[in-house]
């Protein structure tokens, strides 16, 4: 790009689009990016108890996560959801900002013993150098805590397989579908109301599954409507199987100057 040989990257890394945008090139974002999630299972070890999960929504550093996984592209969210999201509500990023005190009141009000809270593993996908960063940011972060947690390094074909089967404690990952009608959020595997690969069924967490059917059976765009996605929020939050930490793009694009006629459709696409 740089020698003028090409005139579009499709699929850059942050840290490059970044340099290339200060370099005067294209950089084409769209309303379609994922969000990092922090997946938990609920059904494993100190996880099986709400306050010490909920401890989490405090003790992820967003902003940091952001910058050392991404170079900053992106935004920190304390939801499932992308800006475009209808049901996106920033003022949790307020409520459950960065505060390790919060986070360590939690874990004391679970009333679980040390040993107990230690008791599990971060499985990390040592394919991916973003997650493997941030998975050891979140360690770091922890350890302040007052918690001493392994990181589990696999091989990507190992990780997948875990990550599909369930077979883990805690580990992060991307999902998507959060920029279109909120429940499409089930698409993705630890948010699903049935079936649900990591939490099984029944699912254990009914006041988020009610949460999903409300909003699915709420319609138009008043008061109803946005107190469905309130709902749905809170009862996410409240359950704190999965903790979200920030958006961030794949498939970026970086273009020439001279370049024009390209936008991203909702799924980030380029048209």
């Amino acid at each position: 790009l740089e020698s003028g040989s090409i005139d579009i990257i499709y699929g850059g890394a942050s840290r490059q689009a970044l340099r290339l945008r200060s370099a005067g090139y294209q950089l084409i974002q769209g309303p379609g990016p994922l969000v990092q999630v922090f997946r938990i299972n609920t059904t494993t070890g100190p996880f099986r108890n709400e306050k010490f999960r909920q401890a989490f929504n405090f003790l992820m550093d967003r902003q940091a996560i952001l910058q050392v996984g991404y170079a900053g592209l992106g935004e920190v969210t304390a939801l499932p959801w992308a800006p475009a999201s209808p049901a996106a509500d920033k003022s949790y990023n307020s409520t459950y900002a960065f505060d390790i005190e919060k986070g360590k009141a939690l874990l004391a009000a679970s009333g679980l013993s040390k040993a107990d809270m230690e008791n599990w593993k971060i499985m990390v996908n040592g394919g991916d150098p973003s997650s493997a960063a941030i998975s050891q940011v979140v360690q770091a972060t922890l350890a302040k805590a007052g918690l001493n947690v392994q990181l589990d390094v696999l091989g990507t074909p190992e990780f997948t397989t875990a990550l599909l089967a369930g077979k883990f404690n805690a580990l992060f990952g991307g999902i998507g579908n959060i920029q279109k009608f909120p429940t499409r959020v089930t698409t993705n595997s630890i948010y699903r109301t049935s079936k649900n690969p990591v939490l099984g069924d029944p699912h254990p967490h009914p006041a988020y599954v009610a949460a999903i059917d409300r909003v699915n059976q709420t319609f138009g765009s008043g008061a109803e409507v946005k107190a469905a996605y309130d709902n749905l929020n809170k009862a996410m939050v409240e359950a704190a199987f999965a903790i979200p930490t920030n958006t961030y793009d794949i498939g970026l694009i970086v273009a020439a100057k001279n370049v024009g006629g390209i936008v991203r459709e909702i799924d980030n696409m380029p048209v």
